[in-house]
């Protein structure tokens, strides 16, 4: 190979690259505006998946443009990913449906549910498993995948009520700052919430990069629950991206 071959190919894997990035940031974008509606974890889940796709794909088209044969490299990841999903199926679909319960599953820590003929207060929520103490002082575990696939009956009173909505921001963003925009504009829907009950924050984790938010509402009507929360998570995207625009540029180090 000589050196024009060279620096064209390497031309070639620089353009592939910038127009990755491009294109990884214009179709996280356009995900974000169509789940806009969504539960904010979802949509941001999914930007997350497009985005490294979006690179994963750029990345082999850049190294291939360089001559290199990948097939090998390619069958054997996908010969160890298909067998870490064999092996491993059961936990990830637990863990899988732990994900999903949080945002779709009527019940939470401290709700009376029955399940399979078994009734208990629910104490425990884990990645694997979810726990019941039950009125023999008894404790029962069921997978969390079982709640996608069995009937089951919250006993709480006014369960229905309650609506919990998970919200992870990063913590470039002002937290207190987040928090009271989303009150206020939530004090403007006031028509589809129980005015006995103002909806409140909880923090469930925080580290370096994200805090982790449940919004809980309390519901004036079980048929407007639907439109009450599209337009909750409506709004909270509308106030994440005001927030974000404000943050003052990075000065280069």
């Amino acid at each position: 190979m000589d050196i024009s071959d060279l620096i064209v190919k390497l031309t070639s894997v620089t353009a592939i690259i910038v127009a990755t990035y491009l294109f990884a940031r214009l179709f996280q974008a356009a995900v974000g505006r169509l789940l806009r509606a969504s539960v904010p974890i979802v949509r941001i889940q999914t930007e997350r998946l497009v985005y490294f796709a979006t690179w994963a794909i750029g990345l082999l088209v850049a190294v291939q443009q360089l001559g290199i044969v990948i097939d090998i490299i390619e069958l054997l990841v996908a010969i160890v990913a298909l067998a870490f999903l064999f092996a491993y199926r059961e936990s990830l679909e637990n863990i899988g449906a732990k994900y999903f319960s949080d945002i779709y599953l009527p019940f939470k820590v401290g709700d009376e549910i029955s399940i399979k003929g078994t009734s208990g207060r629910v104490i425990e929520i884990n990645p694997i498993c979810t726990v019941l103490l039950t009125a023999d002082e008894h404790l029962a575990s069921f997978p969390n995948s079982i709640f996608l696939r069995e009937h089951f009956v919250n006993l709480s009173k006014v369960a229905w009520k309650e609506v919990n909505i998970p919200v992870v921001i990063q913590n470039d963003v002002d937290l207190a700052e987040f928090e009271s925009q989303v009150l206020r504009a939530c004090s403007k829907l006031k028509m589809y919430w129980d005015e006995r009950f103002p909806p409140f924050f909880t923090t469930r984790n925080r580290d370096a990069k994200n805090a982790e938010l449940v919004l809980t509402l309390m519901l004036r009507s079980p048929d407007k629950k639907d439109v009450a929360v599209a337009e909750v998570n409506k709004r909270i995207s509308d106030i994440i991206q005001k927030l974000k625009s404000k943050q003052p540029a990075t000065e280069p180090s």
